[in-house]
């Protein structure tokens, strides 16, 4: 049986296969990125970050490679579990964003041949919001996972997703799930707002949007 149009399984499903697929080709990168950004903490002479990031873009491979040999291949692969979490994101999003142009459309613009630039902002942001609020603490275990935590004593810690979200609850408060969630939200909402009013316009422009 085949899925309509605007069959919400239709944008779940989509969602999820593209999510999927963006995780496992982007984590390796994720992993580099935010090594790079809490490396100070690890070590903070000039040196040492020069030696490390001072190659331009072969520094990506270098740390890849770095973190590969010293920590095995499966290491890039480190809070994976946590990002494919966050597929709950696009789940959320883009039926409800489909929704809502449907809704606007229909109730407030049915004779319009596209949907103003004021409904695609209540609708892309709306959702954005919304899948943001639902997804958030996967970042900051994703982050955590990047980063080596160690114990009192030194020794690395391996903690899965469920102990460290626990841990992080216990020491720091539920609160500290969505640590930089408000910074988070001023940089995306503006951004999928004009992704998402870019593309509706050059869907119009090229037909693809009509029926």
């Amino acid at each position: 049986m085949g899925y309509g149009k605007d069959d919400i399984r239709l944008y779940s499903g989509s969602a999820l296969i593209a999510g999927l697929l963006c995780n496992l080709l982007t984590n390796p990168l994720w992993m580099v990125r935010t090594r790079m950004q809490v490396e100070i903490f690890r070590n903070d002479t000039k040196g040492h970050f020069e030696q490390k990031y001072s190659h331009g873009m072969r520094s990506l491979y270098i740390n890849m490679k770095d973190i590969a040999d010293k920590e095995g291949f499966l290491s890039l692969y480190r809070g994976l579990p946590a990002s494919c979490i966050g597929l709950l994101h696009p789940l959320v999003f883009f039926p409800i964003y489909e929704k809502q142009k449907i809704y606007y459309k229909k109730h407030f613009e049915p004779d319009a041949d596209k949907l103003s630039t004021t409904f695609i902002l209540a609708s892309s942001v709306t959702s954005k919001f919304i899948a943001s609020a639902v997804s958030y603490p996967h970042e900051v275990l994703r982050a955590r996972k990047y980063y080596e935590i160690h114990d009192k004593n030194g020794n690395k810690e391996n903690l899965g997703l469920v102990k460290l979200s626990r841990k992080i609850v216990q020491t720091e408060g539920p609160t500290a799930l969505y640590s930089g969630f408000l910074a988070n939200l001023s940089r995306v909402l503006p951004n999928t707002f004009l992704m998402f009013a870019l593309y509706e316009h050059l869907c119009h422009l090229s037909g693809l949007n009509q029926d």
